[in-house]
């Protein structure tokens, strides 16, 4: 049994379960077919098919490139979950990081409310750029992301994906390039909990990659 799950933009998620991949592929197909929609292939991990959902720009309307407008995955039934918590979690982090940008430059430990986005992109920036240990924001990261503290990946899995936010200095993924990346290197076991602060831990880091 698979899960087709289309997020049209964080706004609502739709699950449809289908009998296998191919049957659940054919629904997507339809559904793009009538939203007049293009799809973008997501790295991912083997058992999950993940794409972007593209629009064209309006004939009327300045923007000359296809926008975004959601992700649709392919899973088998159970996993997605997951998935959809940490696209979810990678929408909310980055529109945290957006909202306390001019914090981080303008801002003093003085002002209200300051002190703790100042203490958290503080220590994004030292993550970020190797000068602490891989994982030491995970108690902000899981604050930040609405959960229970749960027991962080392994090193390496932290690692991994610390090396990986570096190669993502200066770019601005898309939140579920942001979610694909973080699935693409999570253990089986993974909960939803670890996943959605690990996505907030990893969004903190490819800011703080190239924080001045």
């Amino acid at each position: 049994m698979y899960q087709l799950s289309i997020d049209h933009q964080g706004r609502s998620v739709t699950t449809t379960d289908h009998p296998d991949r191919d049957d659940a592929h054919r629904s997507l197909i339809n559904y793009v077919i009538g939203a007049d929609y293009y799809l973008r292939p997501l790295p991912t991990h083997p058992d999950t098919t993940r794409y972007e959902l593209l629009a064209l720009a309006e004939p009327d309307s300045r923007a000359t490139r296809p926008h975004h407008t959601g992700h649709a995955t392919i899973a088998p039934a159970g996993h997605e979950a997951s998935e959809t918590a940490t696209y979810h979690a990678a929408v909310a982090a980055q529109r945290w990081i957006t909202d306390h940008h001019d914090t981080w430059h303008h801002g003093a430990d003085t002002d209200p409310g300051a002190r703790y986005p100042l203490a958290v992109l503080t220590a994004a920036r030292a993550e970020g750029h190797c000068w602490f240990t891989a994982g030491t924001l995970w108690r902000e990261a899981a604050q930040l992301a609405g959960v229970e503290l749960p027991t962080a990946p392994d090193q390496h899995v932290l690692e991994t994906l610390r090396h990986h936010s570096l190669s993502q200095a200066g770019t601005h993924p898309s939140p579920a390039e942001l979610a694909a990346a973080v699935h693409a290197a999570l253990p089986t076991a993974t909960t939803t909990d670890q996943a959605s602060a690990l996505t907030w831990w990893y969004a903190l880091l490819i800011w703080g990659a190239t924080a001045s």
